[in-house]
């Protein structure tokens, strides 16, 4: 048996270790190289965003990669993933927290942690890695596609031949029609215009398009009028709209089998994973692999913006068979559309810590060092340090501590869980 790798001290704080693997086909060995670059002189690298698996067993037994001629130990979770990522032809640069981070140097540990936000920007692209293919996650990641698809032929055509450019929200309904203001920037007037609009547009459908809206999942989903908001994300020019008209071809009963696979893709660990915000939201460019099938990112953004659906889908699934495990499935969806938008990178500590609290983490700590830069620098003074060397009540109580003296708020007190939930932040403040 070869050498168990030893470690080299990397040079300084902003150096890093890469990893080469090597080409071969998929059932041989893996035969990788690592090599130390400054940050900001690294050669193209893609980074790897996985969940590592159960905690780490005994030696033996566990699988191995050849590193620089030594044996390194990892995962049964990232051995999938580097033989599925190996090339047949040449070799692929990747940065991989578990085997470029001396884990069991908390001084580099500690010091990698930190500018992680750096190393995942400086990727040409992470890589999401989410498990072997199954029986249905090729037609999840087909549904996916084709919702994106969808949504984007309806940003780009309207029943009046206009095409709007830089809309990147959904204001058409039904095959691209939709109401236009009456000034620009003036919605029109009152709910019985709305409806009398509501009432020109059912002239116009034919009967195959009735047929279909009788078969959606719920009676009411095509008599609710969504007047436009100007929160950020939610539909442009003051129009008026029959907003679930864009998503009927997915919200009908034919299209169950379709959500039960999306539903078991999104139950997959690493979508609730607390590190993958970070290493999503850094990234310059990601897609989704499974097993050998992958699906580009901004497609998975662009189907998450159907979330209008999805947030009323308590409804859809009622009387049917998804309705048992309803709770969890909203959990589910919350999770991944938390992940697809974004909306609080450059947010103060707390009101990330708030998004990430449901989310899993092997060590209680990271819930706090995995958010740490995605805090805005105006909120950034005086941040608290990445240290693994704290318990996780010195890490909360830190984290608390800063959150009401940089914030001046005391809304974190709100949700004291008392003093047997150690691993919640009130309980490590009270």
């Amino acid at each position: 048996m070869a050498q168990k790798y030893a470690f080299i001290d990397l040079g300084t704080t902003r150096h890093i270790r890469l990893l080469t693997l090597l080409p071969g086909e998929y059932d041989a060995p893996l035969l990788c190289t690592i090599s130390e670059f400054p940050l900001d002189q690294t050669p193209d690298y893609e980074a790897l965003s996985y969940a590592w698996g159960a905690p780490d067993a005994q030696d033996e037994g566990r699988p191995t990669l050849s590193l620089n001629g030594q044996r390194f130990d990892i995962s049964d979770i990232l051995e999938q993933a580097l033989r599925r990522l190996r090339r047949p032809d040449i070799p692929r640069i990747m940065w991989i927290d578990r085997v470029c981070i001396n884990q069991r140097n908390k001084d580099e540990r500690n010091a990698q942690v930190a500018i992680m936000p750096d190393i995942y920007r400086g990727a040409v692209r992470v890589v999401a890695w989410i498990g072997e293919k199954t029986q249905d996650s090729d037609r999840a990641l087909s549904f996916l596609k084709e919702m994106a698809m969808h949504q984007k032929y309806q940003l780009r055509h309207t029943w009046i031949g206009e095409t709007r450019q830089g809309s990147d929200t959904s204001s058409e309904c039904g095959e691209g029609r939709y109401i236009r203001p009456t000034e620009e920037g003036e919605v029109s007037g009152d709910d019985e215009s709305i409806e009398d609009a509501w009432q020109s547009y059912s002239l116009e459908l034919s009967e195959e398009e009735k047929h279909q809206m009788k078969n959606t999942t719920t009676s009411d989903m095509w008599n609710t009028l969504i007047l436009n908001s100007k929160q950020s994300g939610h539909i442009i020019s003051a129009a008026p709209v029959l907003y679930e008209c864009v998503y009927y071809p997915f919200f009908r009963n034919a299209r169950q089998e379709d959500w039960e696979a999306v539903d078991n893709l999104l139950a997959r660990p690493w979508w609730s994973r607390t590190w993958v915000v970070q290493e999503i939201w850094q990234a310059r460019e990601a897609v989704l692999q499974c097993g050998g099938s992958t699906l580009k990112w901004k497609t998975i953004e662009k189907a998450m913006t159907y979330q209008e659906g999805w947030d009323d889908m308590g409804c859809l699934v009622k009387g049917t068979k998804r309705w048992k495990s309803w709770a969890s499935l909203k959990q589910r969806y919350g999770l991944a559309i938390h992940i697809s938008q974004k909306r609080l990178l450059g947010s103060k500590l707390s009101d990330l810590l708030w998004n990430i609290w449901d989310r899993d983490a092997t060590d209680p700590r990271d819930k706090v060092f995995a958010i740490l830069g995605l805090v805005g620098k105006e909120y950034s003074d005086n941040l608290p340090d990445v240290d693994y060397r704290k318990t996780i009540e010195q890490v909360y109580r830190e984290a608390a501590s800063f959150i009401m003296m940089k914030e001046k708020s005391l809304d974190l007190l709100l949700a004291a869980s008392g003093p047997n939930h150690k691993e919640s932040l009130p309980s490590a403040i009270s």
